[in-house]
C-alpha cells in the first residue's frame, strides 16, 4: 500500500528493507561459517565478530559443558560462546585488565572463569575485583577456604600425573564447585585404566576432564565417565583474527546437538 505513503516515507521504508536484509545474509554467513568451521578460511571470518552487535549471532547447543581454557583473543572467544561453549577460562595473570574488559563487552551468554596459578591470596582478591569473574580458577588447594568467602563458585585445577587425586578430591570436595582434572604429562591419554579412573572419581565428584580429548573419543569418553563435561585449551593468535585452534573446533562440532 505504498501510494499512502509520501515519498520520505517510501525512502524510509526501503531502507528498513534494505537493513533487515542485510543482518539476514549476515546471521546466513556466520551460520554457514560455524557449520564449515574445519576451514581455516572460514574461522578467519571470525574476527570480524567484534564489528557487530552480540544479537545478530545466535548460540549454538553442546551436549556437555565445555570450557575453554587461557583463551586470550577476542576472535577466539566469540566464536567459542556462539558454539555453545558454557565456560570461557581468561588467565587473570597474564591478561591486562583493559584488554579483558573490552572482550568481554562483547560477549553475551557464557559464563567468565577467572584462572590464576598465584597463591597469594590478597593478589587473587585483588584481581577478582577488577576482573569481575562468574567463576574463579586456582591451582592450589591452599587458597580455596579464604576465597570461599567471596561468594564465587570455585574450580580446582588439578594434575592427575602428579597429584593424589583420591586424597584432594575428598579433603576439597566441600569447598569446590568443580574439579577441573589435567595432566603435565605430554604423553597422556585417555586409555582404558585411565577411564576408569575418571568413571569412579566422576561419580562422586564434579569434574572436568581436561586432558587427552579429541574429536575421535570425546563421544566415547563422555559415554563411559559421568563426568560434569570437558575442558579444552585455546589456541594462540598467529596475528589478529587468526589462530591455530583447529583440534578444538574439530571437538565442539563433534559436540554440536542435532536439534
Amino acid at each position: 500500500m505504498l501510494w499512502f505513503c509520501g515519498g520520505d516515507e517510501v525512502v524510509l521504508l526501503f531502507k528498513f528493507v534494505a537493513v533487515a536484509f542485510f543482518c539476514i545474509v549476515l546471521e546466513c554467513n556466520v551460520c554457514i561459517s560455524v557449520l564449515n568451521s574445519k576451514s581455516k578460511i572460514q574461522h578467519s571470518k571470525s574476527k570480524f565478530y567484534h564489528l557487530f552487535p552480540k544479537f545478530i549471532f545466535s548460540k549454538n547447543m553442546l551436549k556437555t559443558v565445555v570450557k575453554i581454557s587461557k583463551v586470550n583473543n577476542l576472535s577466539d572467544a566469540r566464536y567459542c560462546a556462539g558454539m555453545g561453549v558454557d565456560l570461557l577460562g581468561f588467565s587473570m595473570d597474564e591478561i591486562p585488565v583493559e584488554k579483558f574488559r573490552e572482550m568481554r563487552g562483547w560477549l553475551a551468554g557464557v559464563q567468565i572463569v577467572g584462572e590464576t596459578n598465584s597463591t597469594d591470596v590478597d593478589a587473587i582478591r585483588e584481581m577478582v575485583e577488577n576482573f569481575q569473574p562468574d567463576y574463579i580458577q586456582v591451582a592450589s588447594f591452599e587458597v580455596l577456604e579464604s576465597l570461599k568467602a567471596l561468594g564465587l563458585p570455585l574450580i580446582l585445577r588439578v594434575d592427575f600425573a602428579t597429584d593424589n587425586l583420591p586424597a584432594l578430591f575428598q579433603s576439597t570436595a566441600a569447598l569446590v564447585d568443580t574439579f577441573l582434572v589435567e595432566s603435565s604429562d605430554d604423553f597422556a591419554h585417555l586409555d582404558q585404566a585411565t577411564v576408569n579412573l575418571l568413571d569412579a572419581w566422576a561419580f562422586k565428584y564434579p569434574i572436568l576432564v581436561g586432558f587427552g580429548i579429541t574429536e575421535s573419543n570425546v563421544n566415547e569418553v563422555l559415554e563411559q565417565v559421568p563426568a560434569k563435561g570437558v575442558a579444552l585449551s585455546g589456541g594462540q593468535e598467529i596475528r589478529p583474527g587468526y589462530s591455530e585452534m583447529d583440534d578444538l573446533m574439530n571437538v565442539l562440532e563433534v559436540l554440536e546437538t542435532e536439534d
